[in-house]
């Protein structure tokens, strides 16, 4: 049974992921617009919040909800995107927190699941950005927050709202709760192209699931919030094929390939991605730490079921596949390798099934061994986890901070040449000439083309031509 000593190991859990977190958000708060950024920010204050949605499904991609997320930096504006890093990272550690809390059994104490919540909440979002290749696209980059990282977190809130909805709140029409469903997957599925089949393929497995292991009841509140969810991803898919933008932004690419050649881009890219964690000692290290951790946890709680030692495996190869799957969409649109920074998304379903296997193992195990026997595994499962812990979150710590002048270099000289540009527009002239913009997401920057189209976004946004050498 899990008691007050174990406070000590769940305090000492969360430190080093919080410590990493931090200097995330540090990093994050020394953005600023880049790129992309400046024609979504003009687009939205141009023509609206509807218009520009519009806009972007006619002309660009049918991501929807990503279009109407940029109305919202006519709210932050430019000086408002440094609070936008810590503020995400607090809301996903939050959400992921509360979905664990409502997971975690009854009989325990407030004080044991408030704790474990909020130290697998930090725990799970510090490995997810440890093993992200590019989180400074992903996270930092408003643009490709919005893309690869707000569908994850979304994602999270739809379980916490399920483990609410279905299982604390017992009042509330069916319709109207799986009509919720409906929208947040809709909304979620809007977000990035990447994650939308991922979530089609992952409610059918849900679905059938049910149906092979419980026999629904009719009505069954939970079956019908799920079927929700299946339908809002089935429908987010439709839109987003169907927007008349993806033409134009294919024809930047090479022509789509046949279904073999995209399988052996895609399983290519995932064994490349996967060895890449392998041999990084602190990405390893935090995957390993992560699994013993969700081990350690899970062998204090006993099953209220008999559970067939099959299941941690299925939950960990569905896990494999879905993350495999991540890299198909872009493997098609692309007729390449997906970009680094969308590969946040197959991070986080792969953290997320290592750590539900991690904690079903652990309760097989608890219900196989003896008392005494459980007490030391479990004294050694955690001197080894937090020794990987503390390993992956110092050198991922040190990291940050070795790099940190590339952001606060950045960020000053952003905020002198926006001051200049508005200062020459100030007294009436067409054109104003800005330094080299070297940025750390390793972006594209102004030249001196004025018809290349970041000088172009540039431009529209402070309404006055922009050039740089």
């Amino acid at each position: 049974m899990l008691i007050k000593r174990n406070i000590g190991g769940l305090l000492a859990l969360v430190i080093p992921s919080l410590a990493a977190l931090a200097f995330h958000a540090y990093l994050g708060s020394m953005s600023r617009f880049l790129a992309d950024d400046y024609c979504e920010a003009y687009i939205a204050q141009h023509f609206g919040l509807f218009r520009s949605i519009w806009y972007w499904y006619l002309s660009w991609d049918g991501a929807f909800t990503g279009s109407m997320i940029d109305w919202l930096l006519i709210i932050i504006k430019s000086g408002g995107i440094g609070f936008v890093t810590p503020v995400v990272e607090i809301i996903w550690v939050f959400v992921t927190a509360g979905a664990i809390y409502l997971f975690l059994p009854e009989e325990l104490s407030s004080l044991i699941k408030v704790l474990t919540s909020f130290a697998f909440g930090a725990l799970t979002v510090f490995v997810t950005l440890l093993i992200s290749p590019n989180v400074p696209q992903s996270l930092y980059w408003w643009t490709g927050m919005r893309s690869y990282t707000l569908p994850v977190v979304l994602f999270t809130f739809y379980f916490f709202l399920f483990q609410w909805v279905m299982i604390k709140w017992k009042k509330g029409n069916i319709f109207l709760w799986s009509l919720l469903s409906f929208c947040i997957i809709f909304l979620t599925g809007g977000l990035s192209e990447t994650f939308t089949p991922i979530l089609i393929v992952f409610f059918i497995g849900w679905i059938v699931f049910r149906l092979l292991t419980k026999k629904p009841t009719w009505p069954d509140r939970s079956f019908y919030f799920i079927l929700g969810g299946m339908l809002g991803a089935l429908t987010s898919l439709i839109v987003v094929v169907a927007s008349p933008g993806n033409a134009n932004r294919q024809a930047l690419y090479q022509a789509p390939l046949g279904i073999f050649e995209i399988l052996n881009i895609s399983i290519t890219a995932f064994l490349t991605y996967l060895f890449n964690i392998l041999i990084t000692p602190e990405k390893l290290a935090g995957i390993l730490g992560a699994f013993l951790a969700s081990l350690w946890f899970g062998s204090f709680i006993k099953p209220k079921h008999k559970t067939g030692s099959w299941v941690p495996f299925a939950i960990l190869l569905a896990g494999i596949a879905c993350t495999i799957g991540c890299f198909v969409p872009a493997a098609w649109g692309l007729s390449d390798v997906p970009p680094d920074r969308v590969l946040s998304i197959p991070s986080f379903i792969l953290v997320a099934t290592i750590l539900i296997s991690g904690f079903i193992t652990g309760s097989i195990f608890s219900d196989s061994i003896t008392a005494h026997k459980l007490d030391g595994i479990q004294t050694g499962l955690l001197v080894i986890t937090l020794a990987c812990i503390f390993f992956s979150a110092s050198v991922n710590v040190r990291n940050l901070y070795f790099n940190r002048r590339a952001y606060t270099g950045f960020a000053r000289k952003w905020d002198m040449v926006n001051e200049q540009i508005i200062q020459v527009k100030s007294i009436g002239k067409d054109v104003v000439h800005i330094p080299i913009m070297e940025n750390w997401a390793a972006l594209e920057k102004p030249n001196n083309n004025p018809k290349f189209w970041m000088n172009v976004c540039y431009s529209k946004y402070y309404d006055i031509k922009i050039l740089s050498p």
